[in-house]
């Protein structure tokens, strides 16, 4: 590391380590009594230098705008020396160490909505995809290069049931218009936040259904980057044990087979695949057609850089789509403010493929528990009593079409021990019958009106007397209409 003499009037030294292949460095603040304090930060980025000066001032009590001064003019001086010296010590250059690159910007001015357009065309002309997934996929690919605008960094979440459904080639679209791609097949927790904190890539991430489910630490350094508050996960210097801070804020593209976790689909815009019809031609995805793809990316580079300054990240967009929960409304809201931005057709078009991509999913991808209270409020409806006994609740549950209660354990049937164990988390219990265990109505109209208010009224009736079936199933909307890929080749 580069240090500089202490000889300053603070007492405060100031170390700091060489770039590595990266944007951050290893900045530590030391005083003369002993005490440090350090934090990985870009020192040619003015905001970096003052939020760490807000730290060393509050740490070591010093005056901010003193601290603030010394930080802007030596900090940088510092990582020049150390960098310096690197390249004395290895004249050649030798690493393994690698740089993505930024997306050099188109050289001329750039209308959203038409970059927006050609993106929307080239996603339509070579995947098999409805209309409303990819308009989702143009606008969250123009959202890449501004997400620092932003305090929320939805997810883009590509999933099919079977392989062969395109999901490769979409991410391999998409790759061509975002920010500074990275793009891996697998990648493991300290890599993801080491990469992420150095790097500042759009994360591509793809075969996800091999390795996130089953690990967790991955799981919660991806959902920690969904709000920029959170991005951060803390780690122990392997030499010196002192804590550093990394950040775990950036764009994350995730592809995989089956559904991810709920806690990731959640922070999610999902689109969901299916294998396209023999019938059904697109054209070639060729390296050539890859770099043509290229300058969609360069124009939302450019419109960025000349916007970015004029984005109101905490406007609340007009018109907002019906059928969102809180979180879906956080994750479209970006892309809805830059589809305000874009003009023309795109705020129409925007707000209705939220409402078909996310209002559509908010009731199939809840957990099972929020599941159980919707059939319990189906169930309660159609009996029209107040009270039910837990033994005929259960017999009911496992009666259901298309639900999971008579398999629930193991292949075996929902009992009254599991539903208590399983209500018992929402704080509903059973009182003391005559002659049974019973659940009362007036337990859980709260919690109805709490965790689905989406399913009827307070306690009304469900339109399902033809069949005795879960309104999950009738709630789920099919895969969007498929466009007719001889038009996709028409200019928008």
């Amino acid at each position: 590391m580069s240090s500089e003499t202490n000889n300053s009037s603070d007492g405060i030294l100031f170390d700091v380590s060489p770039a590595n292949g990266s944007h951050s460095r290893l900045v530590v603040a030391r005083a003369r009594d002993g005490r440090a304090f350090s934090d990985r930060i870009d020192v040619h980025r003015a905001k970096e230098r003052e939020r760490f000066a807000e730290y060393v001032a509050e740490n070591f009590r010093l005056d901010s705008r003193q601290i603030t001064e010394r930080i802007h003019s030596t900090l940088p001086l510092l990582a020049e020396w150390a960098d310096k010296k690197v390249a004395e010590e290895n004249p050649h250059g030798e690493t393994r160490i690698f740089r993505v690159a930024d997306v050099e910007p188109w050289p001329e001015p750039v209308a959203l909505g038409d970059a927006l357009a050609e993106a929307l065309t080239a996603v339509m002309r070579h995947i098999f995809i409805g209309r409303e997934a990819a308009v989702a996929c143009a606008l969250w690919a123009a959202w890449t290069h501004i997400f620092d605008s932003f305090d929320v960094a939805p997810l883009l979440v590509l999933v099919s049931p079977v392989k062969r459904c395109g999901k490769t080639s979409l991410l391999s679209v998409i790759s061509q218009f975002v920010a500074r791609p990275l793009l891996a097949s697998n990648i493991s927790p300290a890599a993801s936040y080491r990469v992420i904190e150095g790097q500042r890539p759009t994360l591509i991430v793809d075969e996800a259904d091999t390795f996130l489910t089953s690990n967790e630490e991955l799981r919660g350094i991806i959902n920690s980057g969904h709000t920029r508050d959170t991005a951060y996960v803390l780690r122990a210097n392997p030499v010196n044990f002192e804590p550093e801070r990394f950040s775990t804020w950036c764009p994350k593209l995730i592809a995989a087979i089956g559904d991810l976790p709920s806690t990731i689909e959640d922070r999610a815009v999902v689109i969901s695949l299916e294998r396209k019809p023999p019938s059904v031609k697109l054209a070639r995805l060729g390296r050539k057609t890859k770099e043509e793809l290229q300058t969609i990316g360069r124009k939302f580079a450019r419109w960025a850089k000349d916007h970015a300054e004029t984005i109101d990240a905490d406007a609340e967009p007009d018109n907002p789509p019906q059928g969102l929960n809180d979180r879906a409304a956080d994750n479209w809201r970006p892309l809805l403010i830059l589809a305000d931005c874009a003009a023309g057709a795109w705020p129409v078009m925007a707000r209705k493929a939220a409402e078909i991509l996310s209002a559509a999913r908010d009731g199939d991808n809840d957990d099972l528990l929020v599941r159980l209270l919707v059939d319990l409020k189906i169930i309660f409806s159609e009996e029209g009593r107040d009270a039910i006994p837990a033994c005929d609740l259960v017999d009911q549950l496992c009666r259901m079409e298309e639900a999971p209660w008579a398999t629930i354990s193991g292949g075996r049937p929902l009992t009254p021990q599991k539903l208590s164990r399983m209500l018992r988390k929402f704080g509903v219990r059973s009182r003391k019958g005559r002659t049974n265990n019973m659940y009362v109505r007036e337990d859980l109209v709260d919690k109805w009106e709490r965790y689905c208010p989406q399913y009827g009224g307070q306690s009304g009736p469900v339109d399902n007397t033809e069949t005795k079936k879960s309104p999950y199933l009738l709630n789920q909307t099919s895969t969007p209409p498929q466009v007719d890929v001889s038009v996709n080749m028409k200019k928008i």
